[in-house]
């Protein structure tokens, strides 16, 4: 019963907290003292964590926005719509911020919401940010204890949005932000679509290239000679079998 307690405890915060995730079995690793160094993005890519916002109590990550594969993958969509899709993630460095904004009023001093609120260390959320017009939308959230393991039990759902004044904190994301603009506004590469359309075009002409005028494979009977030169001159002429002797 207590365990079974503790977990609605956790889905509770999970939805006091606002915001997303996924489900594997590890969504961060950690060094010895519990902080993330490295951290799975919404595409299921390992990466170092940037920090964007740090107190005493609390830090908070985001995968590394700045490679050349998130950027492919984001740049198109910013660009037409001023969105983009990200992981945040918050590590709870004391159980002062839950207890603060994440126990119900008339709870603030019952022992079992303290002691879910001391195993809380980890959130992973999935957001849509629209720079455009100014909002937020939480996707899905993930809470987890000191081992940051994934807990099917602390996820959840949702589709909430918010303006980003009343995002907490909002330095965050206000940084979060100022990093895909400057990243994106700098790139000059090919987006992810660009990326599939070039190599489309590059299998359709490859396929081009092995069909003869008649629309088959190939040459049947031709030389190497006669195959390199076949879009000029055609394929040649099948060679009859000479009639036997008799």
């Amino acid at each position: 019963m207590r365990k079974l307690f503790k977990a609605l405890v956790l889905c509770a915060l999970s939805w006091a907290i606002v915001v997303p995730a996924f489900s594997q079995e590890e969504l961060l690793k950690l060094d010895r003292s519990g902080r993330p160094i490295l951290v799975m993005d919404e595409a299921l890519h390992w990466s170092s964590p940037i920090s964007v916002y740090s107190d005493s109590d609390l830090e908070m990550f985001v995968p590394d926005i700045t490679t050349t594969g998130w950027i492919q993958w984001n740049a198109r969509r910013y660009r037409q719509t001023g969105t983009y899709i990200v992981s945040v993630f918050s590590f709870y460095k004391s159980d002062y911020f839950c207890r603060k904004e994440l126990i119900p009023a008339g709870h603030k001093t019952d022992p079992k919401w303290l002691e879910s609120c001391s195993s809380l260390r980890y959130q992973r959320k999935l957001v849509t940010i629209d720079t455009r017009k100014r909002n937020a939308t939480f996707l899905q959230t993930i809470v987890m204890e000191k081992d940051a393991l994934y807990n099917p039990q602390n996820q959840k759902n949702m589709r909430s949005t918010v303006p980003l004044s009343k995002v907490v904190p909002r330095r965050a994301y206000d940084r979060i932000s100022e990093i895909v603009g400057r990243e994106i506004n700098e790139y000059r590469g090919m987006t992810v679509e660009e990326v599939i359309q070039s190599d489309s075009k590059t299998v359709l002409n490859m396929m081009k290239g092995t069909m003869t005028p008649d629309q088959q494979q190939g040459c049947p009977n031709a030389t190497p000679e006669q195959l390199q030169n076949w879009h000029n001159t055609g394929c040649p002429p099948a060679i009859s079998p000479a009639p036997a002797s008799h």
